[in-house]
């Protein structure tokens, strides 16, 4: 059986919540008792909870502190200062990321705007173009016709 554990273990390199979550536990209740056989307490009647027998002896666990409903010891409360700056730090990371992308798409958006304003300009210029060159067409159409009536003139004329 241990083996099989070590075969297992061996290839976690992580550490998973269930570990952590029995770590913090430990530390806080103490070790649970074997399954076979709840036994009971003074302490633990009251809450109808099965008693827990530490981990450390009562002289070493960690004084409590506050005075809350439920006791607060020094180390629960390291632990959810260590938690809170990790969620923090990920938040801040994920606010960087975003913050990151936000300021690509920008950038991106303005890009995309003088793009937008240098193709407007240029269109407005050849617009302008067509336009010159149909006054002139016209004019030349103008000439052709005033130069055929001329020509029709002098064929009649000879």
């Amino acid at each position: 059986m241990p083996q099989m554990h070590a075969d297992v273990y061996s290839e976690m390199r992580e550490m998973t919540s269930t570990f952590v979550r029995r770590s913090v536990y430990c530390a806080y209740f103490g070790a649970p008792p074997p399954l076979g056989s709840p036994v009971t307490s003074d302490d633990a009647t009251r809450n109808d909870d099965v008693a827990m027998i530490p981990c450390m002896p009562i002289s070493e666990q960690p004084e409590l502190v506050g005075n809350s409903s439920r006791p607060t010891t020094v180390t629960e409360q390291d632990v959810i200062l260590a938690i809170t700056r990790q969620e923090l730090h990920l938040e801040q990371a994920k606010h960087s990321d975003i913050s990151r992308r936000v300021r690509d798409k920008e950038s991106k958006l303005e890009e995309l705007t003088q793009d937008e304003a240098s193709l407007q300009e240029r269109l407005d210029e050849i617009n302008r173009q067509i336009l010159d060159r149909n006054v002139l067409l016209d004019g030349l159409r103008q000439d052709v016709i005033l130069e055929e009536k001329k020509l029709t003139r002098l064929k009649t004329m000879v």
